[in-house]
């Protein structure tokens, strides 16, 4: 055995970049044998509050469980050495960053429709009070039945009001970050739908809206550079999502899908 001893799971190897901080392994499930990417968080539960937190985000998470574009946990738990873990449904054919990398940019039609998928199932999350805060290509999955999935909520927040979150620290997640983001106490759904509209745009051009100027604050949807091929109607939903002021964005993500379906 590798890695944790998780209750119900066998860990076979990790599976996630050796210099993150958190660890994911693929590992088997005991009873039924099933393969999951189980993580295991490298802050730990340090009390009580964190361990209430962490049950009653898990618990919002699965209440998603039949929405077929968000990994929900199958297993979650806290290591005798105080680590949180979850364990999803393992995708062997990677990420959307994968697809970029091997295959190149999206079309516009598959970036419309991946969209619209992504935007429903966020509504359905921020309806539980559920916030990813973390979107980004590499954190969409795509499953076994070849559709897109949100993964790693591992930024999730509660929406209440003792709720910790901790701004954007790596390059990576800055690049999609909405300039709420580095004020906490303004977060809103409203920065989820930014971050997914600054994912379309990155699955449309290859790169991220902001990989030229990786050091600003956010980009504002007025200012991106129209993309070759890519029709009016969906760069301007795009522009829109990603809008500096988040009232100026879409009301929620359900509006999002519907411009986006709307598209022909």
């Amino acid at each position: 055995m590798v890695g944790y001893d998780l209750p119900g799971l066998v860990c076979v190897r990790r599976i996630n970049d050796g210099f993150a901080r958190d660890e994911t392994f693929l590992a088997l499930q005991v009873h039924g044998g099933g393969e999951v990417a189980a993580r295991v968080y490298a802050h730990k539960v340090l009390d009580g509050r964190d361990q209430r937190r962490f049950e009653t985000e898990i618990a919002a998470l699965q209440v998603l469980a039949d929405e077929p574009h968000i990994l929900t946990p199958v297993a979650a738990g806290v290591t005798d050495a105080g680590h949180a873990y979850v364990a999803t449904a393992y995708c062997v054919a990677g990420s959307l960053h994968d697809h970029l990398i091997a295959v190149g940019r999206f079309t516009p039609a598959e970036v419309r429709r991946i969209g619209a998928k992504l935007a429903d199932a966020l509504g359905q999350a921020h309806t539980q009070g559920v916030f990813h805060r973390n979107i980004k290509p590499a954190n969409i999955l795509i499953t076994g039945a070849g559709e897109p999935a949100l993964s790693d909520f591992g930024l999730v927040a509660l929406e209440t009001a003792d709720g910790d979150y901790a701004p954007p620290l790596t390059p990576t997640q800055r690049a999609y970050a909405a300039p709420e983001a580095f004020l906490p106490e303004l977060m809103s759904a409203a920065a989820d739908i930014y971050s997914l509209g600054a994912t379309m745009y990155a699955l449309l051009a290859g790169w991220a809206p902001r990989a030229s100027d990786p050091f600003a604050i956010a980009i504002d949807g007025d200012t991106l550079v129209d993309l070759p091929r890519v029709p009016w109607a969906l760069m301007t939903v795009v522009r829109r999502a990603m809008a500096l002021d988040p009232q100026e964005r879409f009301a929620d993500a359900f509006e999002l899908r519907n411009a986006l379906t709307a598209i022909t």
